[in-house]
């Protein structure tokens, strides 16, 4: 971040209340989620820390207050994120429980259609055995 020219800053009255407040501003719209500090601010704003912290205790509370809930947003967009990965997640697990179970059920046909076929197989082998010992006679 461009540390502003602190003379260009008296040159147009701004108070340090509003230096500061600017670049808190300027600070969030381009550090997006990163964490504001009090020295990021003070070198933004041409201010010394020593002189924020004595003389606008208000100012540092304020920063404080906006860097907890800018860690606390992308905290809740990291949560977010990860809710809709976890609900998706069970989606797709519930969708592979049911193909599961849907083959499970002609896995169970099939057996029985086997046990089927052997039980009609075996009858049809006893009637050819007993016809031919029936021919044969």
């Amino acid at each position: 971040m461009k540390k502003p020219d602190s003379e260009s800053n008296k040159a147009v009255g701004l108070t340090v209340p509003e230096r500061v407040l600017a670049a808190i501003s300027l600070f969030e719209q381009e550090a997006g989620h990163r964490r504001l500090s009090v020295a990021a601010i003070c070198r933004a704003a041409g201010v010394s820390r020593a002189s924020l912290y004595v003389n606008h205790r208000d100012l540092v509370a304020q920063i404080s207050r906006r860097a907890h809930d800018s860690i606390d947003r992308a905290g809740c967009k990291e949560s977010e994120r990860k809710w809709r990965r976890l609900s998706e997640l069970q989606m797709r697990r519930r969708e592979s429980e049911a193909r599961y179970q849907a083959l499970l059920i002609v896995c169970i046909e099939q057996q029985a259609e086997i046990a089927s076929l052997r039980v009609r197989l075996a009858a049809s082998t006893k009637d050819t055995r007993a016809y031919r010992s029936d021919k044969g006679r």
